[in-house]
């Protein structure tokens, strides 16, 4: 049966069906989940659900197997599904005010929230069956502008994981699937989400965090990972020297260009080269690569899925398209064919930008820094400088060990200098750019996606640190939590005088870093005179490495902190935030 031919209402009795026995449908962050306990989690949202109001339903789960209950549930009341993309109060009030109902496994402070019940405590004996056709709403990432809400059917999502058992099925071989990338986006819930759903897959609940790969994949047996660009860079790394012996019978990625030399780490590392999933939430799965051996390999469209170029922009003409599209897709990417209708991809076309009258490729510029080798990443943005009213240039640059010695022996300007005239040759002097900051990485959301606003904001800044002074290399930011993996410079104007010879960061200092990133990941304003619980366990010291770990639990209005090195803990205490 081809994807376009998929029945509506058989697509939808699908995704509601939960078999009712005792095998293991996955892994929470509580433990085991069987089918039964599972069935019994989303009668018990049926139920609730069939009692609001008529009208699309919102879903917000943080736990894949709850996600799945509630997802079965909805539809199986013949509701819509407007899948939120996080949980922040920004997006959940937004999501409140299109849904009669908000389905959840955490509070989310709206009247109309309906719970997944975890503890199974009642084993309701309706009977779920799908009814209608409803269709389940995405909204993109926003990382280059508006939230837009995708539309999908149950057909089109079924007819896409059937694919995906086609193509990988033979290949992943028994054990979880598990994700660094959220259940909340469809590329998460395609493959942590839809295809196990139909194919009887066991998954792993909670989204993983990239240095806890190896521990949860020794500890449940991950068979195949879902991830992306940003988060398999680091994991070679992390996993290299381990105790924990990780493989994987298949790693897929997204999201972005996969460089080779992640997927060669990857295939040494970690026992497989990823497989490259290109596409949108707007376009869904266009087509797919593997770079075993070479970084030449081009993509190959999925079966179904046409392609033709159009002025070196590439269409498409997708079952999986966003409904109610016309039948060609113009995609935002530049691409080159090839003879066997495989096609390399070329950059986008939406990264164009006119600076001082003159049009100038923010890819193109990209590639030319990268070829420099002081530079290992960098991201170009168009800019306003608001003081001078005029339009610039700013560019965010990871430097490599040759380019983090040579910021080490000379002056910072004289390093700007040197990238500006290399980029002379291929552009004018008006575009290239003025702001320069060098960062330990470039930070991108849960999806491993760059976000503009994010980016900007760190072009905006007066220097490359904080105001308080620490430097931040990585952001991991999902609903309630935030990772904050950050650096202690050597040069910390707090170290004066505290102490001579024996440099230290000071307690103040450290719940300084606490507010300000409170506010950033939050928008909450954090006041020192809330603290509560406060201990300092251990000193912290120039050039140390640290992660500060944020929850923010809404329901208590309470901000919960903690500061690492490592595995040791070196302060913790909680916020109350006054309303």
């Amino acid at each position: 049966m081809s994807v376009r031919s998929l029945d509506e209402r058989g697509a939808s009795e699908l995704l509601v069906r939960v078999p009712e026995n005792e095998l293991v449908m996955g892994v929470s962050h509580t433990g085991p989940v069987s089918n039964e306990a599972l069935a019994r989690r989303q009668r018990g949202v049926w139920r609730e659900v069939r009692s609001r109001p008529s009208g699309p339903v919102g879903l917000v789960c943080r736990d894949g197997i709850n996600f799945s209950a509630g997802l079965r549930a909805i539809l199986g009341c013949g509701r819509d599904v407007i899948i939120a993309p996080d949980d922040t109060p920004a997006v959940l009030s937004d999501i409140g005010d299109r849904v009669t109902a908000i389905v959840a496994d955490f509070p989310t402070g709206h009247g109309h929230e309906v719970r997944v019940d975890e503890g199974d405590s009642e084993a309701a004996p309706d009977e779920v069956r799908a009814e209608g056709s409803p269709r389940v709403h995405f909204f993109t990432s926003g990382s280059s502008g508006e939230r837009k809400l995708v539309t999908k059917t149950a057909a089109q999502l079924v007819g896409e994981a059937k694919l995906l058992e086609q193509m990988w099925g033979p290949v992943v071989e028994k054990g979880l699937i598990a994700g660094t990338v959220s259940h909340q986006h469809l590329y998460g819930f395609l493959f942590r989400i839809v295809w196990p759903a139909i194919t009887g897959r066991p998954i792993y609940g909670p989204t993983l965090e990239a240095h806890r790969v190896a521990e949860v994949a020794a500890r449940e047996g991950i068979g195949a990972l879902v991830s992306c660009p940003a988060h398999l860079r680091r994991l070679p790394s992390l996993v290299k020297g381990g105790s924990d012996v990780v493989e994987f019978s298949c790693i897929f990625s997204s999201g972005g260009p996969l460089d080779f030399d992640t997927a060669l780490a990857c295939r040494r590392s970690l026992g497989s080269a990823p497989v490259e999933v290109y596409g949108s939430t707007e376009t869904g799965g266009i087509a797919w690569r593997q770079q075993s051996d070479s970084d030449e390999v081009p993509f190959r469209p999925f079966p179904g899925v046409e392609v033709r170029v159009r002025r070196e922009v590439l269409e498409i003409n997708s079952p999986h398209a966003d409904v109610g599209v016309e039948p060609w897709t113009t995609t935002a990417d530049r691409v080159e064919m090839t003879e066997d209708g495989r096609f390399t991809l070329q950059g986008r076309v939406d990264r164009i930008a006119k600076i001082s009258g003159k049009r100038v490729s923010l890819i193109e510029m990209e590639q030319r820094l990268l070829e420099r080798p002081e530079v290992e990443e960098v991201a170009i943005l168009p800019m306003v400088d608001e003081t001078r009213g005029r339009e610039l240039t700013a560019a965010l640059v990871v430097l490599s060990s040759h380019g983090r010695t040579r910021l080490k022996q000379e002056v910072r300007r004289e390093l700007n200098d040197s990238l500006r005239a290399g980029l002379r040759e291929s552009f004018p002097l008006e575009v290239i750019p003025r702001r320069w900051r060098y960062l330990s990485t470039i930070p991108v959301n849960t999806q491993g996606k760059r976000v503009v606003s994010e980016l900007r904001k760190l072009a905006e800044q007066r220097s490359d640190r904080e105001v308080t002074g620490l430097e931040v290399l990585e952001v991991c930011r999902e609903d309630t939590r935030a990772e904050f993996r950050c650096v202690i410079p050597e040069d910390l104007s707090y170290f004066d005088g505290h102490f001579p010879n024996v440099p230290i960061v000071a307690g103040v200092v450290q719940l300084a870093w606490v507010c300000q990133l409170a506010k950033d990941a939050f928008e909450i304003q954090v006041q020192p005179s809330s603290l509560e619980g406060v201990k300092f366990h251990s000193l912290l010291r120039p050039r140390e490495e640290i992660t500060v770990v944020l929850d923010w639990e809404l329901n208590r209005r309470k901000l919960r902190y903690e500061i690492c090195r490592a595995s040791v803990k070196i302060a913790s205490g909680r916020f109350v935030i006054q309303q």
